[in-house]
């Protein structure tokens, strides 16, 4: 029986939180899709106004993990943070596959140097009133199979502990990868099998896992797969993904949005529910249609 005090790597004050993913500007190959350099910023913005007790971001901050000051590396987000850090909103991320661009050694220290409170933690724990934030890295080919293994262990272990935890009312896996998504083809971006053969099975079994967030398809997508909600928010600044067409969709995706059109920049609003007779969360999807936001969709976990 694991120990039931458990104790999070990390914990912040009950309150609001934001949940984004894949804030990075486009590459030189995605300009033929969008020129959306404006968009994170924009983002940031809104979410300082909100004053969130945290910002979890899903991945995608730098196009290259291993540039400093170059655009294309780190520059941009030192910029456009000073917008969250001066609004002192510390922020949980979870490591993506551009932050691993170039040589992992001075990739990970650009990283970490950007995020030192993890104490070069990769996967880590994050308590926010009676929600416990499973931060993992998805990124299985820049672990290698002795890290990946030590993951998966202490994945599992985490997953034991907070299912006898009692100050452990939701259990939120976010990962890069996303298990599910309906995204066309064309941009080369995938379900993540492994995610899906690894992981999916925890969190589907697990008596408290609502809900699962993850970033690298830049577009919002919800799923219920199993009693889970598989949410995809990588919609903060990176060039917008089309879906497939609707004939050769795999999943019934429960956000209602008009055939054919790009998904909105979006990031999400998220607050535990006191009182409930269950522990709950209420979710709203902050949309940014042209210079305008607006609530798209709301919803809950429970």
């Amino acid at each position: 029986m694991p120990d039931v005090d458990f104790q999070p790597d990390f914990e912040v004050a009950p309150g609001r939180l934001a949940v984004l993913g894949d804030t990075r500007p486009p590459d030189y190959l995605e300009f033929f899709l969008e020129n959306s350099r404006r968009v994170p910023r924009q983002v940031f913005e809104a979410v300082a106004r909100d004053r969130p007790v945290a910002l979890i971001h899903c991945g995608d901050i730098a196009v290259y993990g291993a540039a400093d000051r170059f655009w294309q590396g780190w520059s941009g987000f030192d910029r456009d943070i000073r917008l969250i850090s001066d609004a002192g909103i510390p922020v949980y991320p979870a490591i993506g596959n551009h932050e691993y661009r170039g040589f992992a050694r001075e990739s990970l220290k650009h990283y970490f140097a950007r995020f030192p409170h993890l104490g070069g933690r990769r996967w880590y724990t994050l308590r926010c009133g009676g929600l416990l934030f499973v931060f993992l890295d998805s990124n299985f080919g820049k672990l290698g199979a002795a890290r990946a293994e030590a993951q998966e262990r202490w994945l599992r272990e985490t997953l034991d502990a907070a299912a006898v935890d009692p100050a452990s009312g939701l259990v939120l896996p976010v990962v890069h990868h996303p298990p599910f998504t309906n995204i066309s083809p064309r941009y080369l971006v995938f379900e993540s099998a492994e995610v899906q053969r690894r992981w999916v099975p925890l969190f589907t079994a697990h008596p408290k896992v609502a809900a699962v967030f993850s970033g690298h398809v830049h577009a919002y997508e919800r799923f219920l797969i199993d009693g889970v909600q598989f949410i995809v928010t990588g919609g903060a600044g990176s060039p917008r993904f089309r879906r497939r067409a609707a004939a050769r969709r795999r999943r019934a995706d429960l956000f209602a949005h008009e055939d054919g059109k790009l998904r909105p920049f979006h990031y999400l609003r998220m607050e535990e529910r006191p009182g409930a007779a269950t522990p709950t969360a209420s979710v709203e999807a902050v949309v940014l249609e042209g210079e305008t936001w607006s609530v798209g969709e709301v919803f809950e976990l429970t």
